[in-house]
């Protein structure tokens, strides 16, 4: 657990707080139910980190494993994600099913060709549905979408595509009326031939059934470039259920800025507002929030020379009026802040993901110390290692609590959901050392004692039938055999040898990517002061 520090960015609120205080301190309790407009918060660097339920990484060997996505699925939960066995393979699709302590309990594997990236996962009955991005040697890129039973066996699958665009999903929701999904696309296209050409980008809703078959789609263009990053379902005052569409737009100099649209069932646009701030800024996630409002969570660029930080706002759900904000940057900054993830518990608790990727390079550290640690070794979480880092907010944007994780060499984390239990259930994946995954190994192997007898098991002194009998003897006959195998061909085990034991001669710092999954504590119960 850290501490952190606030501050109110205009000094006027803070000077009118303190007379406040001063003048009728009766009233205190009243004026904590009036959200401040604006906070800056700075957060501290953690060191250490804090405590996780569990947490696994899923790794083997010098493959790549990447989890993109997880659901709850009874006690345990689903993680979907990429594979690559090799440097420079084609990745292939994974699923795997963990307990409630993070044991692997069941792996699924599939082969889509021109996978480029794993989107999201969703429940769909007792199974899955999987969205990727493919992209394709010949013709257009496209989004696809399979449909897996719970054993993980595909059993349909539906494509997205345009013979006038690369497609490119960014998100997945269940469509309002429950019956089929919606699914925000990034339609790219270039205008213009050879050097003159230019690529341009222009924001997409698919409505699809509960099949997948594409019903009919709706585009949202403003300035030179537009995408949407998320899209969430929404109630709101009027009694309207809709979308809430979260993303960015580019004006005609490259300049970034935020943009939310509201949109009906039928994709129809009610509102679109845009929030330029800093030098670019962007809204990847959102969530309704009582019935009227929204929040919404993303990434800022200060005008001046700090670093990115993360913002969060809550909106009037019927004119996007901004209610109040908040933005969170670190402390030294030697880290970029970028909201991930974002969820609201059923006591109105607002759940914030960040992660904070290091600007400080690693080769342009201190170099290996004598002793043959990494620069990075001498504090638990350093400047050079990506975190990432949880906030709890109040109703009123007020910071309750923080939490950060990390694992091996740096994490990068994209997705966090609410558990069944209602911890926080994370996703995505850890640098590991390929030799900290042999000693690993090497540690786990040492846990059985070793054997009095070489190749024999000792036995209880029990009556053994004779079947029994006759197979230890064939086994020892076997064992033996082998023995006298292996000294007349002493010149091929030790030419073997070398192979078995590859990994100590890859190199101390040799980093792949491990899946990781981790459940964080259940926040604290909170009781509302001011909810009547």
């Amino acid at each position: 657990m850290m501490l952190n520090n606030f501050f109110i960015s205009n000094p006027f609120y803070a000077l009118l707080f303190l007379s406040i205080a001063i003048a009728m301190p009766q009233t205190s309790q009243a004026q904590q139910c009036e959200a401040p407009y604006e906070m800056i918060t700075k957060l501290h660097h953690p060191d250490p980190g804090s405590y996780t339920v569990w947490d696994s990484a899923y790794g083997k060997d010098q493959r790549d494993e990447v989890f993109v996505s997880v659901v709850n699925v009874g006690k345990g939960v689903v993680a979907v994600g990429e594979v690559m066995r090799r440097a420079g393979a084609a990745p292939s699709l994974v699923f795997v099913h963990l307990d409630h302590r993070g044991r692997v309990l069941r792996e699924g594997h599939h082969q889509i060709n021109g996978l480029h990236g794993v989107v999201k996962m969703l429940r769909h009955g007792d199974g899955y549905l999987v969205m990727v991005n493919r992209r394709k040697s010949q013709g257009r890129s496209a989004v696809w979408i399979g449909f897996f039973d719970k054993d993980f066996v595909l059993r349909s699958q539906k494509t997205i595509k345009d013979k006038g665009f690369d497609l490119f999903a960014t998100d997945i929701v269940p469509s309002v009326d429950g019956q089929g999904w919606s699914v925000s696309v990034r339609a790219e296209s270039v205008i213009g031939e050879g050097k003159n050409g230019a690529l341009r980008k222009s924001a997409f809703v698919y409505l699809l059934d509960k099949n997948g078959n594409d019903k009919f789609s709706r585009g949202y263009l403003l300035g030179m470039d537009s995408e949407i990053l998320g899209l969430s379902v929404s109630k709101f005052e009027d009694g309207k259920t809709g979308y809430i569409a979260t993303g960015y737009f580019e004006n005609n100099i490259g300049k970034q800025i935020a943009w939310v649209l509201r949109l009906n069932a039928d994709l129809s646009l009610a509102w679109q507002k845009e929030y330029g701030r800093g030098l670019s800024a962007k809204i990847k996630v959102s969530s309704g929030y009582r019935d009227r409002y929204v929040l919404v969570f993303g990434d800022v660029l200060p005008a001046d020379s700090n670093p990115m930080g993360s913002w969060v706002m809550l909106l009037d759900g019927n004119n996007g009026q901004t209610m109040w904000q908040r933005y969170y940057h670190g402390e030294t900054g030697h880290h970029d802040y970028a909201a991930q993830g974002m969820y609201v518990n059923k006591g109105g608790l607002i759940n914030l993901m960040m992660m904070a990727r290091s600007r400080v390079s690693m080769r342009k550290g201190t170099g290996v110390e004598e002793a043959g640690t990494l620069p990075f070794e001498d504090r638990i979480i350093p400047e050079n290692m990506d975190y990432a880092h949880l906030l709890t907010l109040s109703p009123r944007g007020i910071t309750l609590s923080g939490d950060a994780y990390y694992y091996g060499q740096g994490v990068s984390l994209s997705q966090m959901i609410e558990g069944g239990d209602g911890g926080r259930v994370m996703v995505g994946y850890a640098h590991v050392r390929v030799k900290d995954k042999a000693d690993k190994v090497a540690k786990a192997s040492d846990v059985n004692p070793p054997l009095k007898e070489k190749g024999y098991v000792n036995l209880p002194d029990v009556e053994l039938s004779d079947k029994t009998k006759e197979g230890l003897e064939m086994l020892r006959n076997k064992l033996k055999a082998q023995e006298g195998h292996s000294s007349n061909n002493a010149d091929h085990q030790q030419v073997a040898e070398p192979q078995e034991s590859a990994i100590n001669d890859i190199g101390h710092n040799k980093v792949t990517r491990d899946g990781w999954v981790l459940i964080g504590d259940t926040p604290d119960t909170y009781t509302d002061p001011c909810k009547r």
